[in-house]
This record gives structure tokens, C-alpha cells and sequence, in this order.
């Protein structure tokens, strides 16, 4: 990996940067104006937790997701569960943006890793992670890949050679899209898990 990670102990943490939803959207669809940080999980026993330690809450359904407001630690929240998979997670995101006041993200699951010192339990907070899913798969001939040239700035994994992600704009087309590989947390947030590293332990992990 680029940047050596944050390791803790027992799942992934993502960290995202602010996300507000533009002010027409904001107005034409909020259900809640409140500034809220969305706190999402793929896992059930997760978002569980975390709605038994929220304050003032509030279930509200949208876009066929059922999202619970309310204060977590102080702040106000939006809890969401996304269900397994990068396509939940986006489509999850993207209801939440719509919805509601974001002005930041915190997504915890579960992800591959490609760095070694990694292992299955470790908790890691990243500063920045790359999309390896979004990728080139080659077809092996002898001790080369066709068709040839394949090239990836990343390595490759074998046959899979991962792509950086077209990113597009309002306006663009795809011979001018963002080419994004490698995305990175938000650095305030990002500082405010670092402040926890020496504060939390996880026995049971």
C-alpha cells in the first residue's frame, strides 16, 4: 500500500470526507436539515450497537432504506446499515446524500487487504485506499499476459491488474474524467481516530 496504515485490532474503518448534497437537492428532497454525520456498517449486529447507544431517535424510511436519527457521542447522527458489497454501500451513500444533511461519513466493514503485515481481526483506520476491484483481467500465454501491452501503475495480482476509477463530473464525458485510484480520508476525521488509538482497547477481538 502506498501509505502504511493505522492498525488496531478487529475490523475495516473508512473514513470518508465531507459529503454535502448540493443546496436544490437539499431543499427538494430532505427529510431532516439537521448537519449529521452518517454512520454506516454492513452488519446488522453492528448498526444494532449502535442505535442502542443513541440518544433522541428517530426512524424514518427512505428510498427503501430505514435510516435512524439521532446523537451518538454527542453528535448528531444518521445510522445506516448497507448490507454486504461496494454496490450497497454506494447505493446506500448516494439515499443518505439525497436524504438528509451530511457533513461527514464513517463506514465500518469488512475489506480485503493487499498488505501483508495485515491479518484477518486487524482494525484499520486508512489514510487513503485504492479501488483493486476495478480492474483488467488478462489471459495468460506462456510466462506473459495477453493481449499485450497490459499495464497497470499498481502491480498486478496475477491475471488481475487493477484500473484507476473514471470519475465522472457534471458536464464531462468519459475523455475527460477524473482518473482516481487512490482515495483518501478526510484529514480532520482521520486526526480525531488517530487521538483514540491509546484510549480504546478490544478485548473480545
Amino acid at each position: 500500500m502506498k501509505k502504511k496504515p493505522i492498525i488496531l485490532v478487529a475490523m475495516l474503518i473508512l473514513l470518508l470526507g465531507a459529503c454535502r448534497p448540493a443546496p436544490a437537492k437539499l431543499q427538494s428532497k430532505a427529510l431532516d436539515e439537521t448537519p449529521r454525520i452518517l454512520v454506516m456498517s454492513a452488519f446488522d449486529a453492528e448498526t444494532s450497537a449502535l442505535i442502542q447507544r443513541a440518544e433522541d431517535i428517530t426512524i424514518v424510511t427512505a428510498g427503501g432504506r430505514t435510516f435512524t436519527l439521532g446523537r451518538l457521542g454527542g453528535k448528531d447522527v444518521v445510522i445506516a446499515q448497507s448490507g454486504i458489497s461496494m454496490v450497497n454501500a454506494a447505493m446506500t451513500t448516494q439515499a443518505a446524500v439525497d436524504y438528509f444533511n451530511l457533513t461527514a461519513i464513517v463506514f465500518s466493514g469488512i475489506a480485503g487487504g493487499v498488505n501483508p503485515a495485515l491479518h484477518i481481526g486487524d482494525v484499520v483506520v486508512p489514510a487513503e485506499w485504492g479501488q483493486h476491484l476495478e480492474s483488467i483481467f488478462a489471459r495468460q500465454k506462456g510466462d506473459a499476459w495477453e493481449p499485450r501491452p497490459f499495464k497497470s501503475d499498481y502491480g498486478n495480482f496475477g491475471m488481475i491488474f487493477p484500473q484507476p476509477v473514471e470519475v465522472l463530473r457534471p458536464g464531462t464525458s468519459s475523455a475527460v474524467s477524473d482518473q482516481i485510484f487512490w482515495f483518501k480520508s478526510d484529514s480532520s476525521m482521520l486526526k480525531a481516530a488517530e487521538k483514540l488509538i491509546d484510549q480504546v482497547t478490544l478485548d473480545r477481538c
